[in-house]
Formats: structure tokens, C-alpha cells, sequence
């Protein structure tokens, strides 16, 4: 066990954009959640040229938030998941864009939920359908749907289960995205008994499991599904695939135990083929499983390593990897929730499957007089400096400086923002390097959770409760020499404007006004009680932002005077709707 202590303090990292939502509108997107636990960006699914951010709520029965550089120094809140309930709130937690079914139409991908008997729950895969940040509606597998893919003793049982963190990559190589997911379930789940005159056997299988799946053919036209490639329990090596003689029938903790809770994808020993690097909550326990070739997996002579027993320490988000040193092998930087500590692992015998306790550095002291580094949360890759060598950027606590570099030799803890140190139980949980303003250099979305929605002033001789002023769920940063910050506002689906048309009711003619702010592509189509079109004010025309009126003369599409009584106009833009009613008199 090495540890390498190396230490400085600045401030250099500029906030370029942060997402918050006004606390007392029970519309927003984050309103009663905790803030945001997952994120990811730079994809552009609608092919438009700018750069969208997705980010999952925590609360509020989970789900997800599309939001799109305009280019125009503003970000656009431009789509939502599904807003149903789900028994358990927290259960999204992060999300993934990939192209699963290689059709060239991207997905967005997250779980939700928690428990079996939750028709909400389970894995949700939005389709881009090819216009304006538009979406199909999702392919959903539900937690039972998702066990009879793996039909672990042939039965598809499925218990309750959350995913912290999961991964796309084409990790065996094949031209196929695989989502890679560690699964945290119970720790064995029943399949059936088989009883005889003396005796009866159960056939189980762990709950806990990490696996790869990929899909045949297109999702949502209902011909393609998802399918298992490899499965591995920490708990039950076997995963139910050995009879009642084997040594290995039933747990048997062969991976040392304990629950999937984050991976990551690497190549730990150089050779070429991608691994899969598996972190288990129990005594900071790792394996790796190499992809040898198409939909081949092995774990070799795999030995796993429980880095802190006895103490039962986690990594709580995600770890990364990279290729500091340059020595053309990947390292695995990995942080202790508990501890703060950042763990280097480095291959040392040529063969990434067999990790030992001596691959394992400890980096930071976190001890370290009045300066200590605290690497606590998710960890992320990225060359945000653009000096073209990736660095690891660690997410920690507002009060101990939420943002910490490795750059392989010494450590810089920043801060993000000049916010007060007060507020410790905001911290970044999970990033995403992206390349958002297209200036060449990655900037690292951060997604920020345990944001108050109020902070409280104390004077000698007053209290005062005040909205939070800095209700910041998503931050994208910019790591830089100049220590500044640029605010984008954040374009939220009421910023548009539809306004009460005049005269109303009205003959012959009604002004209708509305306001737009970014230049956007809208339809203004009026509508009877029926729900039936009845003219189009205006069909998909690109405005630029700022205030417009239309006069509607009281006619249909076909230039007939309309019947007297109550007209809905709706002003669409992207995927949201504005909409009011006006009454024709004759």
C-alpha cells in the first residue's frame, strides 16, 4: 500500500452555466427533489448543431430533463421524461444517450423506481424521431419484464432493485453498443423448490449482478428487444446455472460478496480489450471482467480485492479511467465515500483480471493540516485544461471545495463558485466532460444535489427565511486561469408568452400576442371544444426572439366564418404547449 500526498489550493474554475429553478414554482422540473443525482451531455440527438444536456431529477418519482445550448448564451429546458408516479422517488439516478439498436437514431436511457410490483419501474428508453429535439414514446422494460431477459433458472424472477450508475460502450468491439448496469437487488431471489420424499431443494440466484446487454434489432417498432450477454454476481458466480452437486450451487461468494453499486470501462493491462471494471459495496470490494472478443466475457482467473475491510466503505457514485502516465495502459481512479480518499489502480503483473491489494495507491491525505484534499463523490476524466492530456476531476462538498484535480502529480481543489461555505450539504455527485460551447476544451457538467430550497439570515436581532439564491442543480465549469463567473440563464417553458387575446369575445377580429425568448420554430393553431383543428395562425415558422402579434379574423383553414362559441389557440414550440381560450360572437 503506497500513499502519495501532494497538495495545492486555487481558484481557477470559472462556472460558464448553471440550471436552477425558481423554488416557490411547483412546476419545475426539480421542484420538491433534492436536486439532480445524474447527468450527462454534449449530444446532439436532433442533429441541429447544438449541444444538449440531459440531467435526471432525485425526487419526485424520478425521471429526466433535456436542456439545449441555444448558442446564444442562454440554456433551453426543451423536453421532460414521463411524469407518472413511482413507489419509490429516488430511483433515477443517472442517465446515458447511446444508439443501442443502430438505427442512427440516438436514445435516452434511465431506470426508475424501485420495487417489482411498481408498473412504473424499471428501464426507460426514449427515442430521438428525427425532428426538432422531438421524441417517440419510450420503450419501457419493467423490472419483471427485465428478469425474463435474464431468466436466471429459467424462471425470470426479478427482485427489488436500484442502479446508482451504468455505462454504453462498445466494450467487446462488435459495432454494437452494450449497456453495461450493476444491479443492487436482494441477495438471493427464489426461483423455485424441488421437492422430493426427503427433501427439498431451492434454486435461487443472486439479486446482485452486474451485466451486459445489447439489442437485436429496432426497439420501438416492437421487432428488436434487449438481450443478455454476460451476467456476474459478486454473491453467486454461477448465477443459477449449476445443479444442487456443484460446489458453487447456491451463494457462494466467490467474488467476495456484497452489492453492485458503480463500474467503469478500461484497459487496465494495455492488451487491447476493454474491461469492465466492477465496484461492490462490501469493504470497498473490485473485480474486473475482461471482453475477449464479440459478445465473449471472461473473468480468467479473476481475484477481487476488499481494499478497506474491515472497514465497509463504497465508492458512491462512479470512478473513471485513464491513461495519465502515458504508459499505455489505463489506471482506475476511484474515490471512498467515507473517506475522501482517491485509490490510483495500476495492472502491475500484465494481466487486469488478477487485481492485488499492492495495484491499490491511495493518493490524497485528508489529513493534511488546514488543506486537506477530499475526494468524496463521482470521478471523471477529461482534458478541461486543454493542454491535450486528460486530468481526474473528483466532485466533493461546497464547504471543503467542491471540485478536486489529479493531474498525475499534485492535487488542485476548487471552487466552483463563490458560495457560501455554510451550505455543506450541497456537493457535485455526478460529472460528465463535454465539449458544450465548442471552443475545443471539455468542460465538465456537474449534476448538484442536496440544494436547500431556503437559507435562513441570522442578524443580532432578526431571522429572515429567503429563497436560496443559489438553487444551482446543474453546473457546467470551465477549468481556466481566470477565476470568474458568466452566468447563462436558463430558458424554462414559462419564459414563452402566450397572452389573452383582445377583444374577447370577439367579431369580427381578435389580436393574439405572444413572446418568444430565443429564436424558435412555432405552430399558433386555434382549435374548437371538440379538440378539432380549425386554422393554423401560423404553421412551423422559425421567429427570433422577442414579441409578436397575430390577427385571427374568425375563419377556418378554408376561409368560412367559424360557428359562434369557444375557441382553444395553442402556441407550440418544441415539445411544450401553451394554451387559452377566446369566444367568437356573430
Amino acid at each position: 500500500l503506497l500513499f502519495m500526498v501532494s497538495a495545492l489550493w486555487a481558484e481557477s474554475a470559472q462556472t460558464v452555466a448553471y440550471m436552477e429553478y425558481d423554488p416557490t414554482d411547483s412546476t419545475a422540473a426539480w421542484y420538491g427533489t433534492s436536486g439532480s443525482r445524474g447527468v450527462t451531455g454534449g449530444h446532439d440527438l436532433d442533429g441541429d448543431g447544438k449541444m444538449e444536456v440531459y440531467a435526471v431529477h432525485y425526487g419526485k418519482g424520478g425521471g429526466v430533463v433535456g436542456m439545449e445550448y441555444t448558442g446564444d448564451g442562454a440554456m433551453e429546458i426543451i423536453w421532460h421524461s414521463d411524469t407518472s408516479s413511482t413507489t419509490y422517488s429516488t430511483g433515477t439516478r443517472m442517465v446515458q444517450v447511446a444508439d443501442l439498436d443502430g438505427d442512427g437514431l440516438k436514445e435516452v436511457i434511465f431506470f426508475r423506481g424501485y420495487y417489482t410490483d411498481d408498473p412504473n419501474a424499471g428501464l426507460y428508453i426514449y427515442e430521438a424521431d428525427g425532428t426538432d429535439n422531438g421524441f417517440k414514446d419510450p420503450v419501457h422494460y419493467t423490472l419483471n419484464g427485465l428478469g425474463q431477459i435474464f431468466n436466471f433458472n429459467g424462471v425470470g424472477a426479478m427482485g427489488a432493485t436500484r442502479v446508482e450508475y451504468f455505462l454504453v460502450d462498445d466494450i467487446d468491439g462488435d459495432g454494437t453498443e452494450e449497456l453495461l448496469v450493476p444491479f443492487n437487488g436482494p441477495s438471493m431471489v427464489f426461483d423455485y423448490g424441488d421437492t422430493t420424499e426427503t427433501d427439498t431443494v431451492s434454486y435461487e440466484h443472486s439479486g446482485d449482478f452486474f451485466a451486459i446487454m445489447s439489442a437485436t434489432g429496432d426497439l420501438q417498432s416492437g421487432f428488436g428487444t434487449l438481450v443478455s450477454e454476460y451476467t456476474i454476481s459478486p454473491r453467486d458466480i454461477d448465477m443459477g446455472t449449476v445443479g444442487p452437486d456443484h460446489p458453487l450451487f447456491g451463494r457462494d461468494n466467490r467474488l467476495g460478496g456484497g452489492s453492485p453499486n458503480t463500474l467503469t470501462v478500461s484497459d487496465l493491462d494495455g492488451d487491447g480489450n476493454k474491461e469492465m471494471f466492477c465496484h461492490v459495496w462490501n469493504y470497498f470490494n473490485n473485480f474486473v471482467v475482461e471482453a475477449t472478443g464479440p459478445d465473449t466475457y471472461t473473468i480468467g482467473d479473476t481475484t477481487n480485492v476488499l481494499v478497506t475491510y474491515p472497514d465497509d466503505h463504497v465508492c458512491l457514485m462512479h470512478p473513471a479511467a485513464a491513461d495519465l502516465d502515458g504508459d499505455g495502459k489505463d489506471e482506475v481512479y476511484i474515490s471512498n465515500y467515507y473517506t475522501g480518499h482517491l485509490w490510483k489502480v495500476e495492472d502491475l503483473d500484465g494481466e487486469a483480471t488478477t487485481l492485488t491489494m499492492d495495484e491499490f495507491t491511495i493518493l490524497n491525505d485528508t489529513t493534511a493540516g488546514a488543506d486537506p484534499v477530499s475526494a468524496i463523490f463521482g470521478v471523471a476524466a477529461a482534458d478541461a485544461n486543454g493542454d491535450g492530456t486528460k486530468e481526474i476531476y473528483v466532485g466533493s462538498s461546497y464547504n471543503t471545495g467542491d471540485l478536486i484535480r489529479w493531474d498525475g502529480s499534485e492535487f488542485t481543489v476548487f471552487k466552483t463558485d463563490t458560495i457560501d461555505a455554510s451550505f455543506p450539504e450541497m456537493f457535485i455527485a455526478k460529472m460528465w466532460p463535454a465539449d458544450i460551447d465548442g471552443d475545443g476544451k471539455e468542460e465538465l457538467i456537474a449534476s448538484i444535489q442536496g440544494v436547500p430550497d431556503s437559507i435562513t439570515i441570522e442578524t443580532e436581532t432578526d431571522t429572515t427565511t429567503i429563497a436560496n439564491p443559489h438553487n444551482w442543480i446543474i453546473r457546467v465549469v470551465k477549468v481556466g486561469d481566470v477565476v470568474s463567473v458568466k452566468d447563462l440563464p436558463v430558458i424554462t417553458p414559462n419564459d414563452y408568452k402566450l397572452a389573452a387575446a383582445y377583444p374577447n369575445p370577439f367579431n369580427p377580429t381578435t389580436v393574439i400576442e405572444f413572446t418568444l425568448p430565443v429564436n424558435k420554430e412555432i405552430s399558433l393553431i386555434v382549435y374548437n371544444e371538440l379538440g378539432q383543428e380549425v386554422t393554423r395562425l401560423i404553421d412551423g415558422k422559425t421567429y427570433q426572439k422577442g414579441s409578436y402579434s397575430v390577427t385571427w379574423n374568425g375563419t377556418n383553414a378554408l376561409g368560412k366564418e367559424v360557428a359562434s362559441g369557444v375557441y382553444f389557440y395553442s402556441l407550440k414550440y418544441g415539445n411544450f404547449t401553451k394554451t387559452r381560450k377566446v369566444t367568437y360572437l356573430k
